[in-house]
């Protein structure tokens, strides 16, 4: 059995037979492939063994060590397949949220059904090693989800190398990057009208608006709600997660009156248990829920803003193969433009009427059930 830094070597001689079809190539000296991969110089040796055993590597003595062409040709290069990787976490976190997996099993099925092979890679936090890393496994296209403004050299040096990249969802701001987004603007908007146009006037709007990405919904929310002049009641903002539940709790304390509450992604299910403690099981009956595809899921049943990360996944593949196989140069700068999904069974008119009660606090709704 190969072992993981077998591995590497085994990686490192089909990259270099794959990017040199029909070529023999000569591969890095054993002392070399130490230094490179972070192992030992037995285990370097046994890799190469192996390789040579299957001739998929010839020693030319005197020369060095090469690539067989023709074995490569026969049974590792089928058609034109491109190597793609999508960069999963970094650091030492690798992302399990359901919609960044989405996007990934998206792009990764268009990827491997049509054009290429897919590697899944978390990076360090250190820039220069991340850019020296991803060199290494001699790519023909990144997708790289979410990247921070901290990535912009990272994103900046490695297509200086040749090989495009495709930010998905957000990109890094002051840098010329391609990439496939949500218009979270019009995201914030669609939010606001769908709200307005349902009666609502007080609403609980809760979003980590320290993130590039809500602040833009939020510019969108609160510039729909200002062409309507409704004036947002900053009581009704909850801008931190770890404020959500005392900021709620402030909330039912004061009497401080909303007829629905917006929570973007995970933090719907944090609103909704202190909604709960706060005003009763029942709050629903009172107060209209409405939050976006990468928390609704199939468990709560309530309208919500359709980000979709499958559409997203799917056009940054195709824009990705687009530019490998065409070179194309032109930047690719798409916005998918959301909209509001809803599948409720409450009408219109009830749904208008629901508006004008109140949330009261859970110790009041108690106290009214028991005179009645």
């Amino acid at each position: 059995m190969v072992s993981g830094s077998g591995m590497l070597i085994r990686q490192y001689a089909y990259d270099q037979a794959r990017k040199n079809p029909g070529k023999e190539v000569k591969i890095l000296s054993e002392r070399e492939l130490c230094k490179v991969y972070n192992v030992s110089r037995p285990t370097v040796r046994k890799s190469l063994d192996e390789l040579v055993l299957e001739k998929m590597l010839i020693i030319r003595k005197g020369h060095g060590t090469f690539t067989n062409p023709s074995t490569f040709k026969e049974h590792y290069l089928p058609g034109s397949k491109l190597s793609v990787g999508i960069i999963v976490g970094s650091g030492k976190n690798i992302v399990y949220d359901c919609f960044f997996w989405d996007i990934i099993s998206e792009a990764g099925k268009v990827i491997c059904d049509d054009f290429g092979d897919i590697r899944l890679i978390q990076t360090v936090n250190d820039n220069e090693k991340i850019i020296e890393e991803i060199l290494l496994l001699n790519l023909d296209a990144l997708i790289w989800i979410h990247p921070t403004n901290e990535r912009t050299q990272v994103i900046e040096a490695i297509q200086a190398q040749g090989i495009p990249v495709m930010c998905v969802n957000r990109m890094p701001s002051g840098v010329n990057v391609n990439y496939v987004s949500t218009d979270f603007y019009a995201a914030g908007r669609a939010a606001g009208t769908y709200l307005l146009d349902n009666g609502h006037k007080k609403i609980l709007f809760i979003a980590v608006t320290a993130e590039g990405a809500y602040q833009e919904f939020y510019r969108g929310y609160c510039d729909v709600l200002s062409e309507h002049k409704i004036v947002i009641d900053e009581h009704l903002m909850i801008s931190q997660e770890d404020a959500i539940i005392p900021d709620i709790n402030n909330l039912m304390r004061f009497k401080i009156p909303f007829t629905a509450c917006f929570a973007m992604g995970i933090y719907i299910w944090t609103a909704i248990e202190a909604l709960k403690a706060a005003y009763g099981d029942n709050f629903r009956d009172n107060c209209e829920l409405l939050t976006t595809y990468s928390s609704r899921g199939e468990f709560l049943d309530c309208p919500y803003v359709n980000i979709n990360p499958s559409n997203l996944g799917r056009m940054a593949a195709l824009e990705l193969k687009d530019m490998v196989t065409s070179k194309r140069k032109t930047p690719v700068k798409i916005k998918l433009i959301p909209e509001i999904i809803s599948n409720s069974l409450v009408s219109k008119s009830e749904s208008s009427d629901k508006t004008e009660r109140i949330l009261r606090p859970a110790s009041e709704n108690a106290a009214g059930k028991m005179k009645s």
